[in-house]
């Protein structure tokens, strides 16, 4: 495994095959930590970093957003205040003082900034390999606290969505308010009017996975992603995935329950709508995917770049999240398209925006 520039993204990546692509970002440093690579280890723990920053930068964003979509709903800057004091007591752990989001990121950036001062200049020496994996640990058991809660707090700010405005108000608020220009700018890249499919199938499934270990999905939270590539498509599976999933079945390593569930009680979409699937007991924040990955894709390029089948409540709570991103977009399944409201383009009908928009 190396870091290497990917050309297309203008950053530096894992280099890996997809399988291997599977194992966390964490693991990694685990495993060069074992080996006594210290400057290795270093650089890991530096990318680990990018992909934690990625989430936190979206959450602020997402919160920012979500405050002026209510406001603009007609709540006072004194009521999402107190919404917000309030969210911070409910979501906090147990036997802990309510969530300050601000001081959660500072814990994990000083844990992170510590251990990357102990595998600098010294090349690690002067710790044991006992004491550095702990501190690993602790760091990413900061980062897992503070994106975990920051997903509880959107989830508690959704719910005063959908209490006020409606169920139908989560498919506005993430449409046009919260992912519209996160679509227009990041989701460019795979516009077959604008870029071949086969670098942008690449860059699809590896920024899947890349995402996904910064949620820090997968077994114990390390960010680990199951893969299976088959002739016509590859799937990602997350068991469970570390924000959506993690809600709908509760944190064991914090003895908490699914967020539908007191103490949280945040309500998950009760009716069938076309930006969550078009089923019932899909949560506030997993209506993003469908909106971001599939919806918008489909009505701008005429195909949804990724199909997700997600857990809902509470019957699947448990369920695997699934990614299916295929290799040629004319496969995807017209019952893609039925669930969004949407006719799948026909055979001979050129794909790609310039020759959308793409709807009934």
């Amino acid at each position: 495994m190396t870091l290497q520039l990917d050309e297309a993204l203008g950053r530096v990546v894992r280099q890996e095959p997809w399988g291997e692509l599977g194992t966390s970002t964490y693991r990694r440093i685990l495993e060069s930590l074992k080996a006594g690579n210290f400057g290795g280890s270093r650089s890991l723990l530096e990318y680990f970093h990018e992909e934690a920053l990625v989430c936190h930068r979206l959450y602020d964003q997402w919160l920012g957003h979500t405050r002026r979509f209510l406001l603009g709903r007609g709540m006072s800057d004194g009521e999402i205040e107190q919404l917000a004091i309030r969210l911070a007591r409910i979501i906090a752990l147990p036997g802990q003082p309510p969530w300050d989001r601000d001081a959660g990121w500072r814990k994990y950036v000083e844990r992170k900034d510590s251990l990357l001062a102990a595998l600098g200049s010294s090349g690690g020496t002067g710790q044991s390999t006992e004491s550095l994996l702990q501190a690993l640990a602790d760091a990413k058991e900061s980062w897992r606290l503070s994106h975990d809660l920051d997903v509880d707090l959107l989830m508690g700010f959704f719910d005063e969505v959908m209490t006020r405005c409606g169920e139908i108000a989560i498919g506005d608020m993430w449409e046009n308010h919260l992912v519209g220009d996160w679509f227009n700018t990041r989701y460019a890249r795979f516009d077959l009017s604008r870029h071949d499919w086969r670098e942008s199938f690449r860059l699809l499934v590896f920024l899947s996975f890349e995402a996904m270990h910064g949620h820090l999905c997968g077994p114990g939270r390390e960010g680990d992603v199951e893969f299976r590539e088959f002739p016509d498509r590859v799937e990602l599976s997350f068991d469970p995935c570390g924000s959506g999933g993690r809600s709908y079945r509760g944190e064991p390593l914090d003895g908490t329950g699914a967020r539908m569930e007191p103490p949280y009680g945040f309500k998950a979409i009760q009716g069938s709508h076309e930006f969550a699937f078009n089923k019932p007991g899909i949560c506030t924040y997993c209506a993003h995917c469908c909106v971001l990955t599939e919806k918008l894709p489909a009505q701008a390029f005429g195909y949804p770049v990724r199909v997700v089948d997600p857990p809902s409540y509470p019957h699947r709570a448990n369920a695997k999240c699934r990614y299916t991103i295929y290799k040629n977009p004319r496969d995807v399944p017209a019952e893609v398209y039925a669930r969004l409201g949407l006719t799948k383009p026909a055979s001979d009908q050129p794909l790609g925006s310039a020759h959308g928009p793409f709807g009934k």
